[in-house]
């Protein structure tokens, strides 16, 4: 069972609006309603234990930042589900978000090359397209999972305990991030924060399945999220959930930091007007390749703001075309191929996108 687990602001002034004409009423909820920041979240049972849109709402209340929310929670599932479901699609196209939040699984995220029927990066490119299809302003957050309680060792041959699959999920999320030029949510970094300082209590942010959240462990990604989309600390929250004051005081202030003392290494020092993320006007963007460095094979994506004739090309160390990847006309939007460098050498390799007068290069690192 275990393992089938794993895989798989208008209170002060009623009395006084309930004397008006309803039609200023309805003005002021229509005001409320435009002024909230209107958040989406998409996810899994990780999202679903302790109902976290709701503490997540909870909080904001108590810190006087109005939100409306939405939300597509499937238990069991992953973004390659959310990619490719209609629903998905649907309450992605229900109103302009500022915000939408994706939540994938630790283990697709710490061994993307390993549990690949689920794959993270193509699922987060799919994602995107249809965010911002609908809204090219929508900033994508990406929260960082946390590694189970045991790690890996639970699977038969698996090593990696907590910290080392904390460590990849940390790194394959930047990777994954800085590559989409997506936002993130360190969740899972501040849940090693906690874990770290308090030497691994059993069952203190997981539950005792050793996967899902605690209430601690809900309430603290709660508060890392907050951070993240409003860039304020959550400290003197009176939000607590049935945590005790003092240890949801605790969880306020390893959230808060863990946020706001990094936002460069969250993507997150420029999102003053929702734009930074999507192309502008005859723009063109390549991403770093994923995973980088790489062993096999590696996804190469880039995005285009009009439609135009596109080289991608791939280079050695001493300029030699090696490989061309695409060469025809290709519409706007994102783009994503594989690059199967099986029988190529070690080595540094560069990727050339050239679109018109537009030529942009990254650097691929092969080891075998």
């Amino acid at each position: 069972m275990k393992k089938y687990f794993r895989l798989c602001g208008f209170s002060t002034s009623v009395a006084v609006l309930l004397i008006i004409p309803n039609l200023i009423l309805i003005a002021a909820e229509s005001v409320l309603k435009q002024d909230s920041c209107k958040i989406l979240f998409i996810g899994n049972s990780y999202f679903k234990y302790n109902n976290l849109p709701n503490l997540f709402k909870n909080i904001s209340d108590s810190l006087g930042q109005p939100v409306l929310l939405g939300q597509q929670i499937v238990g069991g599932t992953n973004l390659s589900y959310h990619a490719d479901n209609d629903l998905t699609e649907q309450k992605i196209n229900e109103t302009s978000w500022d915000y939408v939040v994706l939540m994938p699984t630790p283990t697709t995220t710490a061994y993307p090359t390993v549990f690949t029927e689920q794959p993270v990066y193509p699922s987060l490119i799919t994602l995107k397209r249809k965010i911002h299809e609908n809204c090219e302003s929508t900033r994508i957050i990406l929260c960082m999972p946390w590694a189970f309680e045991d790690g890996m060792i639970w699977l038969s041959g698996w090593t990696d305990e907590y910290p080392e699959m904390q460590a990849k999920i940390y790194n394959n999320t930047i990777q994954i991030a800085d590559s989409l030029n997506l936002i993130i949510a360190p969740v899972g970094w501040a849940w090693n924060a906690v874990l770290e300082e308090r030497d691994y209590p059993l069952h203190y942010l997981h539950l005792s399945d050793w996967s899902h959240p605690s209430m601690s462990g809900s309430y603290l990604m709660a508060c890392v999220v907050y951070s993240t989309i409003f860039r304020e600390n959550t400290e003197n929250c009176k939000y607590v959930s049935i945590l005790l004051l003092d240890e949801s005081a605790y969880f306020q202030t390893i959230a808060s930091n863990t946020v706001l003392n990094d936002l460069d290494l969250w993507n997150n020092s420029l999102i003053t007007t929702g734009t930074e993320f999507c192309p502008l006007p005859n723009r063109i963007t390549l991403f770093q390749n994923y995973p980088n460095p790489f062993n096999v094979s590696t996804r190469i994506s880039f995005e285009l703001s009009e439609p135009a004739l596109v080289n991608l090309n791939i280079f050695d160390l001493n300029g030699k075309l090696v490989k061309t990847l695409i060469s025809h006309t290709v519409i706007t939007g994102l783009v994503s191929t594989e690059w199967d460098a099986t029988a190529y050498t070690s080595g540094i390799y560069f990727i050339q996108l050239i679109s018109g007068n537009n030529t942009v290069e990254r650097k691929l690192l092969l080891i075998k």
